[in-house]
């Protein structure tokens, strides 16, 4: 083998490795896009949260609950509704306010704000808040630890906490 062969070969093979690591860097920076392109919300809860208002001494009495849904993605989402849901009683409560404001539609790097009055909220028993857009998707924000909620997930799912479901009761009308 003479020196002009071997040169061509190393030269071959270093343009086939610069080209391998180029396509793979293209195809890694080419999915970096398209997950950009999908929908993202970020949901983050404050509780504790007081009005203020200007000329007055201090802020309200209440507190709320504030639920900030953001879009994280480029595509437009349109936001529903924001709500809590419980972790005992398996029940959930949502935000008048989401109800009010009606559907919203948040662009690329916008938020919402929805509050809810903390009177009546029982924070041990809140698993989460979340939010909700018009497909039908929900995006959580937890306020529980996991471990308390996978103690629960297990109540429900060993049917420890599964209340029977009962046949309604027929009333026959004898003629």
């Amino acid at each position: 083998m003479d020196s002009t062969t071997a040169t061509v070969t190393v030269i071959t093979s270093i343009t086939g490795l610069i080209g391998v690591i180029t396509g793979l860097a293209s195809v890694w920076f080419t999915y970096l896009n398209y997950s950009r392109d999908n929908v993202r919300v970020r949901v983050k809860a404050i509780k504790g949260m007081k009005t203020f208002i200007p000329g007055k001494r201090g802020s309200s009495k209440e507190s709320f609950l504030v639920i900030t849904a953001a879009n994280a993605g480029r595509r437009p989402v349109i936001i529903n509704k924001a709500a809590f849901v419980n972790l005992k009683s398996r029940g959930a409560g949502i935000s008048s306010s989401s109800m009010m404001m009606g559907a919203q539609e948040l662009k690329e790097g916008k938020a919402v704000d929805y509050m809810i009055e903390e009177e009546g909220i029982d924070y041990s028993d809140v698993s989460h808040v979340s939010v909700y857009d018009s497909v039908g998707n929900e995006y959580r924000y937890y306020l529980t630890p996991w471990y308390i909620r996978f103690f629960y997930w297990f109540l429900d799912i060993t049917y420890i906490r599964r209340k029977r479901l009962q046949a309604p009761k027929q009333t026959s009308k004898k003629k």
